[in-house]
């Protein structure tokens, strides 16, 4: 029996809100400091595409629509310093730990737009 315990259940597919504030404001933190910290190449411009936050608030992984080695290196070498502006700019225990991924739906999206070209070309060249 259950007697005098509550228990709690959890909707493992969608994060409570509270995540879901963190990793909302995450993305527009990370962004404005890659704004005013990243002196790239000139070439490389990189969107924050999405922030997954784990439940815990300990993990938060941080997409980009490109990630290239210049981008890598940077946010590698300056991680602390983003979790510094996050720890300075948010009301939040402890920062979670930064990992940096390409946005896999950003690929996906071009796989699949190549595929619909390459479709239409060859209705283009044989009509039948």
């Amino acid at each position: 029996m259950n007697r005098g315990k509550r228990t709690l259940k959890l909707d493992t597919k969608r994060p409570s809100p509270r995540v879901e504030r963190v990793s909302t404001e995450l993305k527009r933190v990370i962004a404005d400091s890659l704004e005013r910290r990243f002196d790239g190449d000139g070439k490389t411009i990189a969107t924050v595409t999405a922030v997954d936050v784990d439940p815990d608030l300990r993990h938060a992984r941080i997409y980009f629509d490109r990630l290239d080695d210049v981008l890598t290196k940077w946010l590698t070498k300056n991680r602390h310093h983003l979790q510094g502006d996050i720890a300075s700019r948010m009301r939040i225990r402890s920062t979670p730990r930064l990992e940096f991924a390409q946005d896999p739906a950003i690929s996906s999206g071009i796989m699949i737009e190549s595929i619909l070209r390459d479709i239409s070309s060859r209705e283009i060249q044989d009509p039948q």
